[in-house]
């Protein structure tokens, strides 16, 4: 069986003291996710991210770099695990390399559980929102 491996990012960012998350839909089914892509040998996961985020979704922003958890899905005809680590959105670019392809949208936490599909991404970010301080 194939093992692939894919690095993402939770982008998030405080509006009005509220934890919100940006999602994009997918190509082929327009399922609400998150930024991601395929670690290849020239990049590590951190700057697989960036790159992935900012094609796919058009943020900016600072990776956190600790693990907030991994989930898989198969893919490809074999296994993806996906890695993902928090990013705080600074900047969210009106036009984007895949801004013809995707939607995004910002939303608060604690709605977001609307839109996601996939329990591993679900469980991962739950997980990660849980952990925040509040403010």
């Amino acid at each position: 069986m194939n093992l692939y491996e894919q690095s993402g990012v939770i982008p998030y960012q405080y509006i009005d003291g509220k934890l919100h998350i940006f999602l994009i839909t997918s190509l082929k089914k327009g399922h609400w996710m998150v930024p991601k892509g395929i670690v290849e040998e020239e990049h590590d996961e951190i700057e697989t991210a960036v790159i992935e985020t900012y094609e796919e979704a058009g943020l900016i922003g600072i990776v956190e770099r600790h693990l907030v958890g991994s989930y898989q899905v198969k893919k490809w005809g074999g296994v993806c695990t996906i890695n993902l680590y928090p990013m705080k959105v600074l900047t969210a670019l009106e036009s984007w390399p895949e801004d013809e392809m995707r939607m995004r949208s910002c939303i608060e936490a604690d709605r977001i559980w609307e839109r996601i599909h996939n329990p591993g991404l679900a469980g991962c970010i739950k997980d990660w929102v849980q952990s925040q301080p509040v403010r």
